[in-house]
């Protein structure tokens, strides 16, 4: 969790992702950062190959089975939302 929020402190001062937030019209801009996430997770689920040796679903199954195994050191919304 403190990864995944680093990251995103980190993303979202990019002057890239900056630059593009700011393409998008003042009326919507509210919403660039959430649709910019999902473009990037797009991306990166794509080209998976590209940046790492396991592949995509077998990553994302060693994931859940950590995250299940500690799960009760999870906070409780993480912990309810992890099933989804």
């Amino acid at each position: 969790i403190r990864l995944h929020r680093a990251v995103d402190s980190f993303t979202d001062g990019h002057a890239h992702v900056l630059e593009a937030k700011a393409r998008f019209a003042p009326g919507t801009r509210r919403y660039a950062g959430v649709v910019l996430d999902i473009a990037f997770d797009h991306f990166l689920a794509r080209d998976w190959h590209r940046h790492h040796d396991v592949p995509l679903e077998r990553f994302a199954r060693e994931v859940y089975a950590a995250l299940g195994t500690t799960r009760h050191a999870l906070p409780e919304r993480f912990s309810r939302m992890l099933p989804w």
